[in-house]
């Protein structure tokens, strides 16, 4: 992705030191919060209607201060504090009014309405030598901290317990639901309001620095979720402190929408995708729907958060920047963006995929009018929408795709939105047989295209996924209110078990993972299987064309038949996948015996048994 001259007035420095930074904040941008040097803090706020600034220290304490801060241009204002260290606490008081926390704080212990704590970020990491996963590379696996493991507390000690045994599985990238800060001591994140500060019912940063460290060393690269598209509906300092930083008209439906052609807001996230490469060592992030954001500003915004992620991370690291959208814009992902890999989380697949295997027709399901058309079109080029009417939006959805790298698109079965979207919470393998579940399983993991997991996918977990929240008891009805519309157009109008509610503990609760259930019958043979074919693809995938212009895909029936050629040009592989349920005829091509059957007995004499997937080898035609 091309990035624009203007980001150079932010002042960012390449970061390519691996040892702990003399000065804590060395190179920061200094648009916004406080950076911590050698001799002090210097605080800065964006406030373009304030008359009159203080920054309070030690709030609610016998030692409060109080320092007036400097006006400066374009409505920013400055304060400096000589000896002033980590671990300082502190509120912007503004026009006389209540003191408030700081909009980009990088730490609320106390949560969204507590004081804004100073944090110096130096840790002594071990993994020095860390450039990240190339995006062939990838594997990804979607984890919510607080019900990653219903035996931890609920924090990054919880995840970092378990790294050894995913590296050992095969898994190479973590995918963190967000973790900016939000009202309530639980949520899934998606209504954090202090973007830039880690969620402290998780742990201290420090916590989460070593979580990622300890990642590193094992070969797995770190991507967290955020939320740029919105800011949540509750405890917003950023509201009070700058109006203009918002649309007035153009507001989403889960908060007030930035208004990204402003300078100050490009800024402003710049600025948080390079604080959580520079401070955490995060190797990229996963940005939320996109598709929200008004299509005049999708690029400069995608653009500026490329470059704060490169320049935070330094020359010579692989960064991602995953889009989750609906719109398909390939030409997005083919743009250039130096250090970063711009990929785009594959809803056709999931839901064409989704629809073949439960026949569900509801909502996004009724997307397209042929799910076995659609599938084939994204084995074969990624995406079915790729500049075809949609009867459900009634116009022409995406581009038209030619050579994108596999590496640019991200399909999954399962996440957490296909979970807690539904009013039980359902996983698609409770929704279909044991045996379909693991031939879409195969076709996902031996495909080209980035794979991703949903935490405990790997042994088909039972463990329902709902959607929590912790907001105060007005907002909290009228969360629950909202879910329940959109509940009954899904699942609801035909259950008759009763789900909890956001804002009920036990929706929390009953989403927290038991790891134990993968040693038990059916889990721990799928469990077996998961490893299996990711030992296959660490094999296959450097052998195969990188880009969708080596794949062939047509489909006979439920069959799906996928030809990927090989980089050395010594034939093919032929990936064929039957989700249907009949047998099906393998093509005459196919000679010799399968590398890989998903099902014992599932290839006899050149048939293909149902709910079976197959990977041949193929010799070249020539």
């Amino acid at each position: 992705m091309h990035v624009s001259d203007a980001t150079a007035q932010i002042g960012f420095m390449d970061q390519r030191e691996q040892k702990p930074s003399p000065t804590p904040d060395e190179g920061q941008p200094a648009l916004f919060g406080p950076t911590l040097d050698d001799h002090g803090v210097t605080f800065r706020v964006w406030s373009p209607g304030a008359r009159e600034l203080q920054l309070v220290l030690h709030p609610e304490t016998p030692h409060e201060e109080r320092h007036p801060f400097e006006r400066g241009d374009e409505g920013y204002w400055r304060c400096r504090v000589d000896g002033l260290a980590g671990g300082a606490r502190y509120r912007l008081q503004r026009d006389g009014r209540w003191p408030q926390p700081d909009p980009a704080s990088p730490f609320q212990p106390d949560g969204v309405f507590g004081p804004s704590e100073v944090i110096d970020h130096r840790y002594d990491w071990q993994a020095v030598d860390w450039r990240g996963v190339r995006a062939s590379e990838l594997v990804l696996y979607e984890l919510h901290v607080a019900t990653f493991d219903r035996e931890g507390q609920g924090g990054y000690d919880d995840v970092r317990r378990r790294l050894s045994e995913l590296a050992e599985l095969g898994i190479t990238g973590l995918k963190l639901m967000p973790l900016a800060t939000s009202a309530g001591a639980h949520n899934w994140g998606y209504d954090g309001v202090f973007h830039l500060a880690p969620f402290a019912a998780y742990g201290r940063p420090a916590t989460l620095q070593r979580l990622i460290d300890e990642a590193h060393q094992l070969g797995i690269c770190v991507l967290v979720d955020v939320v740029t598209n919105h800011f949540g509906p509750e405890g917003n300092p950023m509201w009070q402190m700058g109006r203009g930083f918002f649309h007035r008209e153009a507001n989403t439906a889960w908060g007030p929408g930035p208004r990204f052609d402003r300078e100050v807001v490009l800024a402003y996230f710049e600025q948080m995708a390079w604080h959580f490469a520079r401070h955490y060592r995060v190797d990229g992030l996963r940005v939320d729907a996109v598709h929200a954001i008004p299509s005049a500003e999708r690029r400069p915004h995608l653009e500026r958060m490329a470059r704060g992620l490169a320049r935070g991370a330094g020359d010579g690291h692989h960064g991602h920047l995953m889009l989750e959208s609906v719109d398909n814009e390939a030409s997005i992902l083919r743009a250039e963006s130096p250090g970063v890999t711009v990929s785009q989380l594959n809803f056709d697949y999931q839901r064409a995929t989704h629809r073949l295997l439960t026949g569900e027709r509801h909502m996004e399901y009724g997307e397209v009018d042929d799910e076995g058309d659609a599938l084939c079109h994204c084995l074969e080029r990624g995406f079915a929408l790729a500049g075809e009417f949609s009867p459900q939006r009634g116009r022409v959805v995406g581009e038209p795709v030619d050579k994108l790298p596999w590496g640019t698109l991200v399909d999954y079965l399962v996440n957490h939105d296909s979970c807690g979207n539904r009013y039980l919470g359902q996983r698609l393998q409770e929704l279909t047989s044991p045996r379909v579940f693991r031939a879409a399983t195969a076709l996902l993991l031996l495909h080209p295209a980035v794979p991703y997991l949903f935490m405990g996918q790997e042994w088909a977990t039972r463990q329902r996924f709902h959607f929590f929240t912790d907001f105060p008891e007005s907002l909290g009805r009228r969360v629950t209110k909202g879910r329940l519309q959109t509940f009954h157009e899904v699942d609801l109008q035909r259950c008759e078990e009763r789900a909890p509610g956001p804002q009920e503990r036990e929706a929390l609760e009953r989403s927290r993972l038991d790891w134990g259930e993968r040693r038990r019958d059916g889990h721990r043979e799928h469990l077996a299987l998961t490893r299996r074919l990711l030992e296959l693809r660490r094999e296959l995938r450097p052998q195969l064309a990188s880009s969708t212009a080596g794949t062939r895909s047509w489909r006979e029936g439920r069959t799906f038949f996928v030809e990927l050629d090989r980089v050395d040009g010594r034939g093919s592989f032929l990936l064929t996948a039957n989700l249907g349920e009949l047998e099906a005829a393998l093509p005459e091509r196919v000679v010799e015996e399968a590398r890989f059957v998903s099902e014992v007995g599932g290839v006899r004499k050149r048939r293909l048994a149902p709910a079976t997937t197959a990977l041949f080898a193929l010799a070249s035609a020539v």
